[in-house]
């Protein structure tokens, strides 16, 4: 059963909403909520979900067009981000998934009113750090226009500085 869905998202897009429940997924039966979560996430190449869902005794089918996460980071905030190497994880002394490696800042998007610049590396996204840097999505998404996030990031050129933040408002 749908408990909540985000604003603006694919989903409310698509028609769905709290109270829900699903009884399929691109044709198949969940199991249970990782079960219906490994389903969603199954189609990488297909962004199409297509979900059967019941709705006050109703029955339905509904498409959900997903969108990738680097779509909706550039869209929220103006920014591009790409995984750090192996060799640029390793040249800092940490892992591939210890930060992101801003790639694009979008001229007059919110990354360039922060004054985040290409080349720069992101390492925390509001309480996230790390590790956590690809699970952040989710406060990506749930932020609507004028919304705050708070960023850290470090200059590579410059290890000595340490971790700067900054915050960015979504669009």
């Amino acid at each position: 059963t749908i408990t909540a869905i985000e604003p603006r998202s694919p989903a409310e897009q698509a028609g769905l909403s709290k109270g829900m429940r699903v009884l399929t997924v691109n044709g198949q039966t969940p199991r249970s909520l990782v079960d219906c979560h490994r389903l969603l996430l199954a189609r990488a190449t297909d962004l199409a979900v297509t979900l059967q869902v019941e709705d006050k005794g109703q029955r339905r089918s509904i498409t959900v067009r997903m969108v990738p996460c680097k779509d909706l980071v550039k869209q929220r905030f103006g920014l591009t981000l790409r995984p750090l190497t192996d060799q640029e994880a390793a040249a800092l002394g940490g892992k591939p998934n210890d930060a992101a490696v801003i790639e694009q800042v979008e001229k007059n998007g919110p990354a360039d009113k922060a004054k985040l610049q290409p080349g720069l590396l992101l390492t925390r996204v509001d309480d996230l750090k790390g590790g956590d840097l690809l699970r952040a999505v989710k406060f990506v998404a749930a932020k609507r226009p004028g919304d705050r996030l708070r960023v850290g990031f470090l200059i590579p050129r410059n290890p000595g500085v340490g971790e700067l933040g900054t915050e960015l408002v979504a669009r």
